[in-house]
Order: C-alpha cells, then structure tokens, then sequence
C-alpha cells in the first residue's frame, strides 16, 4: 500500500480539485487545514492547522509527499 500524501490546505478552488484527483487515482491522504470543510466530506482524515500559528501534528510515520495549498495568510 501506498503512503499517504500529506495536503495541507485544498478546502476550495485549485486545492479542492487536486486532492479530488488524487482520490479519484486512489492515493491515500491526510489533511491538515483550518476547519475540515469539504475534505473531511469526501472521506479525507483532517487536522487542525493554522499557518500562522503552527502546532504539531499527528502524520504517519511515512508520507509519499507534501502538497501545500496556501490560502490567505
């Protein structure tokens, strides 16, 4: 099985439509974003994370990969 890609960000616009084709391939992920919107509707495991005031979080021992989707900060 594949590691998970780590997105942080993605709750609209582009975000939104990359981590949709990630799904549709099949990749697994994980989240972190501001409020789980709709990623935590399509099934994606999401976390608690502001930029601007970074915590830490809890990711799998391995990721595939980081996809970072910047919203306003």
């Amino acid at each position: 099985m594949q590691d998970p890609i780590l997105i942080v960000g993605g709750n609209s616009g582009i975000g939104l439509e990359t981590v949709r084709m990630l799904q549709a391939q099949r990749i697994p992920m994980v989240a972190a974003a501001r409020t789980p919107g709709p990623l935590q509707s399509l099934g994606i495991p999401v976390q608690a994370f502001e930029a601007s005031n970074p915590g830490s979080l809890d990711l799998p021992e391995k990721l595939s990969g980081v996809v970072y989707f910047p919203g306003s900060i």
